[in-house]
């Protein structure tokens, strides 16, 4: 069953982020981040390191970056300096046999354009600090 997220759904309860078919390499690869003073980011998953980090924009207001693929999410999970831009989802991602759990604190707007985040079985919230705007998806 499907539920409207609001912020402070997404505050208190965990988020799912999945894998589409959008990213690429036939064996599942995986890349550990460690970020100063935060967890550990790992995910397993197929993607591709010399692969674009998001489907086009350039994280401004009037040009989000496009988020479409679980690479994407592992894109803006990976790189501190993603946390305070804007994005915007072009399709629904599904995590199906995805393992991702990022520490995520977003400042930035992440704009699901009514798209799904589907398949989260992670008790990891995607952005365990938000001091942003989460708004149109739906989980």
């Amino acid at each position: 069953m499907k539920k409207q997220i609001s912020i402070s759904f997404l505050l208190a309860t965990a988020f799912v982020v999945g894998f589409m078919s959008g990213c690429s390499g036939s064996n599942p690869t995986q890349v550990t981040n460690t970020t100063t003073n935060q967890a550990a980011n790992t995910y397993t998953g197929p993607c591709n390191p010399k692969a674009p980090p998001f489907g086009g924009g350039s994280g401004t207001a009037s040009s989000p970056y496009l988020v479409s693929t679980f690479c994407h999410l592992v894109s803006i999970a990976n790189n501190q300096t993603y946390w305070s831009a804007n994005f915007q989802m072009t399709a629904d991602i599904d995590l199906t046999g995805v393992t991702f759990a990022p520490f995520i604190t977003l400042s930035g707007v992440f704009d699901g354009n009514g798209h799904s985040i589907l398949n989260w079985n992670n008790s990891n919230a995607l952005f365990v600090v938000n001091n942003g705007t989460v708004k149109n998806l739906t989980l």
